[in-house]
Formats: structure tokens, sequence, C-alpha cells
């Protein structure tokens, strides 16, 4: 795979600018009684999300013609993403927190999936069923299809992690690796590193790994995958891709993901030294 050559700190920009313009901002839409046409769908639904009422947003996002499908399809993801800890607020705060990275975005997305106990199969297939709609915006518009689906497979691929969070709230190297600093220290030795050995259950899956995109998958694979590090590799391939699709509508973004995962992808038959580059570009770092 080529490795993009853009700043991923790029990225971090556009995505806060967005932001600035979607619905996770507080205050800025008014409610609208009775609406019954698109724009007034759009305000109301939008008001609803302000306002943490993410069923009603859901609602009258479905009201919505397919004049409006982009808006529709793109707003509910990222009601989905909301509701589950892992909403647009939580990228600002994970991108203030640990800059423009990766490994500590997807770090900092897990934790804020675990704290209210968003984690679990129900949880997983929900935001791998948010990725697949956003799969299915028209390519038209690329920029906010690309978007949306690079913010459901960093949410999606940070939930896999969540899962295993010993602490809620937080994820850390020894959520993924049973000694992160040993681990890490191995170097080159890591795949006879016990140290690089799964610290739970959700890591401990040894086996081969691919890279798929995710809109290929059913809900029962999901559901009934047992190597959770595939699961992983699957949602960065797909953030990867969705990068692409971001820079080619002229989104100007970039980097690290592509760098995350050209490096993991040599090491898919050592699921030790595997979770020792998930250490290494910063895979629970606080």
């Amino acid at each position: 795979m080529k490795k993009k050559t853009i700043a991923f700190l790029g990225l971090s920009a556009v995505l806060t600018l967005a932001f600035v313009s979607l619905p996770s901002c507080l205050n800025l839409f008014d409610p609208v009684d009775n609406p019954h046409n698109d724009t007034q769908y759009i305000s109301a639904a939008r008001a609803a999300f302000d306002k943490g009422d993410f069923t009603e947003a859901a609602r009258l996002y479905g009201k919505l013609s397919t004049a409006s499908d982009s808006i529709r399809i793109s707003e509910t993801v990222f009601t989905t993403l909301d509701s589950l800890g892992a909403g647009m607020k939580a990228y600002i705060v994970a991108i203030g927190k640990q800059g423009a990275d990766a490994g500590g975005l997807i770090t900092s997305l897990a934790g804020a999936i675990s704290a209210n106990g968003n984690t679990g199969t129900t949880n997983r297939v929900t935001l791998f069923n948010a990725y697949k709609s956003a799969f299915t915006i028209s390519t038209a518009d690329s920029g906010i299809r690309g978007m949306a689906r690079f913010l459901a497979a960093m949410a999606y691929t940070a939930s896999i992690f969540a899962e295993d969070a010993g602490v809620a709230g937080t994820y850390s190297a020894n959520d993924l690796t049973s000694n992160g600093v040993t681990c890490k220290a191995a170097g080159v030795g890591c795949a006879g590193s016990a140290s690089c050995d799964s610290a739970g259950v959700v890591m401990n899956i040894s086996g081969v790994i691919g890279g798929t995109e995710l809109n290929t998958f059913s809900v029962a694979a999901v559901t009934a995958e047992t190597n959770r590090l595939d699961l992983i590799h699957h949602g960065l391939f797909t953030a990867d891709n969705a990068l692409s699709e971001m820079s080619a509508a002229g989104g100007g973004v970039g980097g690290s993901t592509a760098g995350l995962f050209a490096a993991l992808n040599p090491l898919t038959g050592s699921v030790r030294c595997y979770r020792q580059a998930l250490l290494n570009f910063n895979i629970g770092a606080n």
C-alpha cells in the first residue's frame, strides 16, 4: 500500500473545522415545531442531537426525502457514534489530548466508549452497521462520505480495543499486552517475548490476520469473529481507505493510519509482534 505523504495534522485540522459545521457543537440549532419539509426536519433533528436526544434525532432524520440522502445518512451515522461515546465531541477531545496521532486517537476513543459501558458484541455491531450506512452515501459526495466512513471505522476499531479495557474510561498498554513496557523493550525479539501476549480475553487469539474493507463483512461474521486482532486490522484498513477518499475529494488529509496499517501489515504472521507494533504506535498510551 502506498503510504500517504501528507501529515496527519492536516486531518485534525480538517476534522476540527468540519466539527464546527456539524451538529456536535452546542446551542447552534433551534427546534422547529411541526417540521414538514427537509430543511425543517434537518434543523429539528440537529436541535434534538444538540440536546442529546439521539432517538428523536434519528427519527427526524428518517423523515428526510431521498433528495437529502447524504445529509440523512451521514448525520444519522454521527448521531449513532455520539450515542456510544465516539461522536465528534469525543474526537475533538482526543485531538486536543493526543494530538494528530492515529494510535492516540484510537486509545482516547476506546476510553470514551468504555466509560459508560458501551462495549460488547451489541455495540460493536451497532458501530459496524453505522459504517455500512456511511458506505452507502453517494460517491458524488465523496468528502462527507469519506469523513463519515473514517469516523465510523475508527470508532468501530476503538470499540474492539475497548472490550478489553480493565478500567472503564481508559485503555492502557497493559490492557493490550501482559506487560506493555517489557513488550516494547523486546524490540526485534518480540516474537519470543511472553510480555507481548494478550492481557485479556479479546486479544488472546492468534491466527491469520488480513486486511479487507469492512463493507464486505456481514453482521453474522462480525458477531462470530473470534480473532479480534483480525477485526482491528480490517478496521484500520477501512479507515485508511476512507482517508484516501477524503484526500481525493480535496480534503488535503492523509498520513497516520496509512503509516500504522503499513507497519502492521507485514506482522500478520506474529501476533506478539503485531501487539508490540500497536504499542509502538501509541495504542494504550495515556
